[in-house]
């Protein structure tokens, strides 16, 4: 009997973790969704996507930009990216230099980087660098 009575009690555990499951898929799902939408509704009026997205010529180029900028955007963990930054934060690169020689391309153009901070954080960390731009 208490073997029967473990069973079912076992029995209704697992479909009620099931049921859980599958209702935390739904609650994600849906929140993956609303995020779609407020990426959509939000990132086209920053001023980066307004500069990225003036190169589309058409609506259709328009939504598969931001079809991507929004996935990007969805598969960034936002855990990741913390661990990521704390730990680059914690580097100490000014005691030693790397032994490799480096080459920095770069873009005249490019509004994310300023390639003359670049080549000085570069010339700190590596002992022999070049610099050169397409």
């Amino acid at each position: 009997m208490i073997l029967f009575l473990a069973v079912a009690a076992l029995g209704i555990t697992s479909i009620l973790l099931r049921s859980f499951q599958s209702l935390l898929y739904r609650l994600y799902s849906l929140l993956r969704a609303l995020t779609h939408l407020i990426l959509r509704a939000a990132y086209a009026r920053t001023n980066n996507a307004k500069h990225k997205f003036a190169q589309a010529s058409d609506s259709g180029e328009f939504d598969r930009m931001m079809d991507m900028e929004i996935k990007l955007w969805q598969s960034n963990d936002v855990r990741t990216y913390l661990r990521t930054t704390v730990k680059c934060l914690q580097l100490i690169t000014c005691k030693h230099q790397v032994n490799l020689p480096r080459l920095h391309v770069y873009t005249k153009n490019d509004h994310y980087f300023d390639h003359r901070i670049v080549e000085q954080h570069m010339r700190v960390v590596f002992n022999d660098f070049h610099g050169a731009f397409c």
